[in-house]
């Protein structure tokens, strides 16, 4: 079956339109200059522009692999209709992956996998035969380096090294346009090397038929309720066009995939999504995303325009990713600078790293944080970054081994953010000296350190509206705003202390479930920081406690009124906290936090936890992200589920400027309304005079007029801020 990339109606495999929308399901067209295209071409035939899907092909022995027995791979006539699968290379094909979307429920709530599940198989305590060991006991040798072409590059794999007969004899080569797979599905795009059966080399082939969907993903499509119920990943090689029972599934989950799928959940934005997997010919072949094109993490590491937040952002990714990856014994992967990239196209959000594939570690390496820390110094030596205060202090204990654990590493890099802004700020002092002054000698950086902070916060106002909108008969959105301000008066000038919690939530769930949820969701986190924060920011780790506390009591209220399906309350959150010109934000779900300064655009602050912003932070594009039919649908929320499967965003920023902070409700953001409109009603409110009541009131009069279906809810936040005067 074809799956059309334009309605996602099934189409028999002949069609050559779709039988609901009339689109073609073999042509397409090139988004580079509109030329008609094969849907398998693999380039645009006017301006070679790349429109076909390309993978990179892992392809190892098949001697590692648990041996199978041939009756358990039933034959059977056919796999479960296919589906386009995610493509870089062809923007306009939509996107419908069973294989990495999770289960919807009832509440339009994405359902995941409890990470935890997958640790069951991850270790044994008995030593494995040869034909049982797994990626992390394997001995390592690294594969001939293939031909490449001048298009796609091919770097090779470190592979496998076992005691099996004839180990010397080469595998004869493939020459480019063979196929890779007896179905003729997967063209070779390069030379595959000879090798021997116990190498692992990675290449990169076309998906001819990209409108179908892959047996693994089409056998796990089929599967997924069941699967779902097991403690242990997915399977890492199924032979095309053939079925697997549980049994083999089991076995062959110890393969060369279980790592990628166990941790795909969690880490989705990390890690390449797998495509196919099978066994064929004495091998074992994984389909990855191809991340070759995407620049090296080294390289916008380097750019000038990289903040200060987007470097700490990697580092808190690696740390993650290292915890993680420990028990795959697979940490090689981060060590590796060529395999570590960036998504090219993340400049109006913080960009994700991501891994190209897993490396394996050698058994005897014994990899330790030091290690790690290692790579850090080497990257910022590199990149010639300057390393200031608490981030260099960081770095030297790293590279001395003097931090330990995952948890003191964690601990360590939640403080950097706050003490690195002192250093900031007299880097800007320095900076705005030489400007003023550009006839005398700055000041060395021993005299800026006496200097005081250069701003501070003069003036802090706020006003919050919610309203039932045009078409709800109860409004399910709620709010809280709690200040503290306090002056101080001396012969040098005027000051203020602030504090300022603002808290937004939409609610979900049924006749009056979603009131419910969303209050108590803001003033259980209101308890909780008013007892947990005193005259600093909390941590982030902090932050996420107060969320995940608003949680747990929508939780168990559901559990104990036995409630499900959409009966099952719920709701977003986005919450701002003001410690005089530091912000910290978290949020949950489609709930938003927008950002406008003086002389500047507007900015989104945070990103929607949806099914189409996860696919953007995969590569995918946004136009083919969003043509899913479940785009929209949310990937997290408070209360439906337990704390295992909640992970909020917490990020920090830094007031240097007066500022507007506008949170949102999707009532008031849906339709790009705030982005479309800002000059006109959200500009003029950055004047100390504006009366924010009444700009607050004129966006729910906006949101009524074009997105009258939801209730509208908004808090707009004015900081006003100036030079020191001490």
């Amino acid at each position: 079956m074809l799956l059309c990339p334009r309605c996602q109606f099934e189409n028999p495999n002949q069609n050559k339109f779709c039988q609901q929308c009339g689109n073609s399901l073999i042509y397409k067209f090139c988004q580079q200059c509109g030329t008609q295209v094969a849907v398998s071409a693999k380039e645009c035939q006017n301006c070679h522009t790349t429109t076909g899907q390309v993978w990179q092909a892992i392809i190892c022995g098949r001697s590692h692999l648990p041996a199978v027995s041939p009756d358990e791979f039933p034959e059977i006539p056919d796999i479960v209709p296919e589906i386009a699968p995610i493509a870089h290379s062809t923007p306009a094909e939509p996107i419908d992956d069973p294989f990495n979307s999770p289960e919807i429920d009832e509440m339009g709530v994405v359902s995941a996998i409890d990470p935890e599940s997958f640790k069951t198989n991850q270790k044994s305590t008995n030593t494995p035969s040869d034909s049982e060991i797994t990626l992390s006991q394997s001995n390592f040798t690294t594969a001939p380096e293939p031909e490449t072409s001048p298009e796609i590059a091919d770097i090779p794999l470190q592979a496998p090294d076992f005691p099996i007969p004839n180990s010397q004899d080469l595998i004869p080569s493939q020459p480019a346009g063979t196929y890779l797979d007896s179905q003729q599905r997967y063209q070779l795009l390069e030379t595959l090397p000879p090798r021997k059966p116990s190498d692992t080399v990675a290449v990169a082939v076309l998906d001819c038929q990209p409108l179908q969907m892959s047996p693994l993903k089409a056998f796990l499509a089929a599967n997924s309720a069941s699967v779902a119920k097991r403690a242990s990943p997915y399977t890492a090689a199924i032979k095309p066009r053939q079925n697997l029972t549980d049994s083999a599934l089991e076995k062959l989950c110890q393969g060369i995939a279980e790592p990628y799928l166990a941790l795909r959940w969690e880490f989705s934005h990390n890690l390449p999504v797998i495509h196919d997997s099978w066994s064929e010919n004495e091998q074992a072949v994984l389909l990855l995303e191809d991340f070759s094109h995407w620049p090296p993490l080294i390289e916008r590491w380097s750019e000038p325009e990289t903040s200060t937040q987007q470097i700490l952002y990697w580092l808190h990714e690696m740390t993650e990713l290292w915890a993680a990856l420990e028990p795959w014994g697979c940490r090689q992967s981060l060590l590796e600078l060529t395999n570590l990239r960036v998504n090219p196209d993340s400049f109006s959000s913080l960009a994700s790293l991501r891994l190209q594939r897993l490396y394996p570690e050698p058994p005897d390496s014994n990899l330790q944080l030091i290690d790690l820390g290692q790579l850090w110094q080497v990257i910022f030596n590199q990149s010639d970054r300057t390393q200031f205060g608490a981030l260099l202090e960081l770095l030297q204990q790293m590279y001395r081994g003097e931090i330990h654990t995952i948890d003191e590493l964690r601990s360590r890099l939640e403080t950097v953010p706050l003490e690195l802004q002192p250093a900031l700020a007299e880097i800007s002092t320095q900076t705005r000296f030489q400007l003023s002054n550009p006839d005398q000698p700055s000041p060395d950086l021993g005299e800026v350190l006496t200097l005081p902070m250069p701003v501070q916060m003069y003036r802090l106002e706020d006003a919050g509206i919610t309203d039932v909108g045009l078409q709800r008969a109860h409004n399910e959105d709620f709010f809280s705003i709690w200040t503290q301000i306090n002056k101080l008066e001396t012969s040098f000038g005027r000051t203020f202390q602030t504090k300022g919690l603002y808290i937004l939530c939409d609610g979900m769930g049924g006749h009056d479930s979603g009131e419910v949820a969303s209050q108590l969701a803001a003033e259980t986190l209101k308890e909780f920081f008013q007892t947990n924060w005193e005259n600093q920011l909390p941590s982030s780790e902090t932050i996420r406690e107060g969320v995940l506390l608003s949680n747990k009591a929508i939780f168990e209220i559901n559990q104990k009124e036995s409630r499900s399906g959409s009966g099952r309350m719920g709701t977003t959150l986005v919450t701002v906290l003001v410690q005089d010109t530091q912000v910290a934000v978290a949020h949950v779900g489609d709930s938003r936090l927008y950002r406008l300064r003086k002389g500047h655009t507007l900015e989104k602050i945070t990103t929607d936890h949806e099914v189409g912003q996860r696919e953007i932070k995969r590569g995918v594009d946004p136009e083919t992200a969003y043509s899913r039919p479940d785009a929209y649908q949310l990937t997290q929320a408070v209360g439906p589920r337990d704390s295992n499967f909640l992970k909020p965003d917490v990020l920090f920023l830094e007031l240097c400027e007066d500022t507007l902070l506008i949170l949102a409700s999707d009532g008031l953001t849906d339709n790009n309304l705030l982005e479309t409109n800002w000059q006109n009603c959200l500009e003029p409110l950055l004047h100390p005079q504006a009366d924010l009541e009444q700009g607050v009131a004129k966006l729910i009069e906006l949101g009524n007029k074009h997105n009258g279906h939801d209730n509208i809810t908004a808090i707009v936040i004015r900081a006003q801020v100036g030079a020191s005067r001490f």
